[in-house]
This record gives structure tokens, sequence and C-alpha cells, in this order.
């Protein structure tokens, strides 16, 4: 029997309530491919969240931990000195883990972050749920809207927008879900910059270094020949 695996996480909502790590069960086909630094999708309460590894287990820390759905890119989006990085700098100045983790995320996982938008599923056909909005139409009110605007597009919407259609909030979405009308389902967004194939460029001409340059290059190359000395190169910043 294969070791079990089990990974502590950190999710990504800006809130004080799930200011702490939540272990989960690594599932056996992604034991290898989860990391320290990971990002992952997870069941939380009644729906899918995305999440940032921040460290792994042997053993359980609680009992009945639920399953990881899914890793969400190829590679750690966070080396594991960021991770320990970013609890640092939440503990010094007091602010939220995942808001220091957000600070840590290079600018390709900042693009990644909306790697899955939460999308609302009707569970009834149209007719069903037009008939159910008009019978609590009167006692609960948004709720009504949300089945009204799903049985009209006849299908599932991003929660974002059902959310600026109907001005309802989670509170309205929640009774909703438990009385099995709706789902909520994590879909993923397609044509990130690292699910496109990069073309490499070809430089048409050789470089020709300018009359500036060959002279601090001359000026190396004697110090390389002769005795050491320092050089201070000027450049472009951010250019390596």
């Amino acid at each position: 029997m294969a070791a079990e695996l089990y990974a502590r996480v950190i999710l990504d909502m800006v809130s004080n309530a799930v200011d702490r790590p939540f272990q989960y069960t690594v599932p056996s086909h992604l034991i290898g491919k989860i990391e320290v630094g990971s990002r992952v999708l997870v069941p939380f309460r009644s729906r899918q969240m995305v999440a940032y590894v921040v460290a792994l287990d042997t053993e359980p820390l609680i009992n009945n931990t639920r399953d990881i759905i899914d890793i969400q890119d190829p590679f750690p989006v966070l080396q594991p000195e960021f991770v320990e990085l970013s609890y640092w700098l939440s503990r010094r100045f007091f602010s939220r883990w995942i808001e220091s983790i957000h600070l840590c995320l290079p600018p390709a996982g900042e693009k990644a972050k909306a790697r899955h938008v939460e999308k609302v599923l009707p569970l009834f056909p149209p007719e069903i749920m037009r008939e159910e909005s008009a019978r609590i139409k009167s006692k609960a009110f948004r709720q009504a809207l949300i089945l009204e605007h799903l049985a009209l597009a006849g299908e599932g919407l991003p929660w974002t927008v059902l959310k600026a259609k109907t001005g309802a909030g989670r509170q309205s979405l929640v009774p909703l879900i438990k009385r099995g009308w709706l789902k909520i389902e994590a879909v993923p967004i397609e044509g990130l910059s690292w699910d496109k194939p990069q073309v490499e460029g070809t430089i048409s001409k050789k470089l020709s270094l300018t009359r500036e340059q060959q002279a601090a290059w001359r000026e190396i190359k004697e110090g390389f020949a002769g005795r050491q000395k320092q050089f201070l190169i000027f450049g472009v910043t951010g250019s390596g």
C-alpha cells in the first residue's frame, strides 16, 4: 500500500475567517506532482477554491480530510523559500498570509490566478426553475431572481455575472445549493500565457558593438590579461 500524503494549503480568499492552513489528502495520482508552492483546486464547504500548498505531511492532522481535486499548473508557482518568506511577511506586518503570498507570486503567477472561474449551474430544466422562482419570490426575492436568470440563460452562468444581474450575495446562493437546485463548479479559463507554445525568435543579422561598448570591452579584456581590476558597468535597469 502506497504511503499517504497530505497537503496544508492557504485558500486564495482574503478573509480573516480562513487565514490559516487547511489540510487535504493528496490523491495517489497527484503524488509527485504536488509540491510546496503548487497551486491546487480544493473543495471548501459547498464550492471549489484555488489554494496554495504551504506544507506537505505524511500524517493527517485532522480526521476525514478531503481530497485535493486537481493541480492548477505544470510546476509550482512559488519556490519553498518564497512560501517561507510569505509566512514571515504575514507575521511581521500583521497581514493575512494569502496577501503575502500574492506579493511573492511572479508576474506569470499573477496572470494565472484566475485560471478558474466559479460557475453556477442549474440542476433542473428551465421550466421547473421558473416555477420555483415564482413560488418563492414573495419570501426570498434574491433567490427567485437567481433561479429566474439561470432559467432564462438555459445554462450555467459565472457567479460574478449572476451576482451583477441579481444583486444577490452568497447568502442567497447557499440555501439554493443546500436544497439541491444549484451547484457551483470551478470552470477552467483557457488561453493563459503558458498554455500557448513559445515561438523562438531568430536574429536576422549579426549584432555589433557600438563604439562605447567596444571601448568598454577593450578595457575589460586588458583587465583580464593583467592585474585584477574592478569595473562598474552601467546599463539599462532590469537588463540583467
